[in-house]
């Protein structure tokens, strides 16, 4: 069994996500962007491999996965950077 998915693993910002997902979402399209952010985690990651994780010092959202799976989706381990 793989460990729980921690802070401390790569995470992309809630509201990181949400200017990106603006950018390409189509005026047709009603789905909230909210909506969007969970789909497509899901959609790279497969259910349930992500967490919604809170930043311990700006209590902002951020979506965590297992580095072992973004080296997977990516092809290579993520550059982090501290928020």
């Amino acid at each position: 069994m793989r460990p729980p998915i921690i802070d401390v693993n790569p995470s992309v910002g809630s509201g990181q996500l949400y200017h990106l997902i603006s950018e390409i979402k189509t005026t047709t399209d009603t789905t909230p962007v909210d909506e969007l952010k969970v789909l497509l985690f899901n959609r790279i990651f497969g259910e349930g491999a992500y967490a919604v994780t809170k930043h311990p010092a700006t209590n902002k959202d951020y979506f965590c996965a297992r580095e072992e799976d973004w080296e997977r989706v990516l092809g290579e381990s993520p550059a982090v950077h501290e928020a």
